[in-house]
């Protein structure tokens, strides 16, 4: 009998590789931990729709957190937790970005949206195994709270950028 009672695990760079890939001996041993009693929560900051392909590839059955953090959701799609951005927030980031031409996306009722088609933004997409969809006015499309907000730069701006967000949504993200 063991005391170990919740196995929590990321998905990506942990069982699920780089090159989106999962080992079976992985999968199996997940099996034998739920097998033996252990509840086996994934966590990731996927989506929860580009959560669920691995979800299903794993074989796991219970709760699982996505959306880096911000949901914990069953595979059946029920919401047990909903921590996500309020609107002002949420608009005010977007503000934010769009004052200096950086591409930023979010998600509402699980879709990808994206104010304008961007390499960025099909790149993205096809990461998280999700479509985008071009919503024109991104602040009027998301909802009351937006569980995830991705903001996508190379390094240098990035690197430049990240302080000043910090600074300037510390109190708030």
């Amino acid at each position: 009998m063991t005391s170990i009672r919740l196995l929590a695990l990321d998905l990506d760079g942990t069982v699920v590789s780089p090159d989106l890939k999962v080992d079976d001996r992985d999968v199996e041993a997940l099996a034998r931990a739920e097998a033996g009693g252990i509840s086996v929560v994934a966590c990731t900051g996927r989506p929860f729709p580009g959560a669920m392909i691995w979800i299903r590839r794993l074989g796991l059955h219970g709760p699982f957190v996505c959306y880096q953090g911000a949901q914990i959701r069953t595979p059946e799609g029920e919401m047990l937790l909903d921590q996500g951005l309020p609107h002002e927030v949420a608009a005010a980031v977007i503000r934010y970005c769009d004052e200096r031409d950086l591409h930023v996306q979010a998600y509402r009722d699980d879709e990808l949206i994206v104010a304008r088609d961007r390499p960025e933004a099909r790149d993205y997409a096809h990461h998280a195994g999700m479509e985008m969809h071009v919503v024109g006015d991104l602040d009027k499309a998301l909802g009351p709270t937006t569980p995830k907000l991705v903001i996508v730069a190379p390094a240098p701006t990035s690197d430049r950028t990240l302080p000043e967000m910090q600074e300037a949504f510390e109190q708030d993200v």
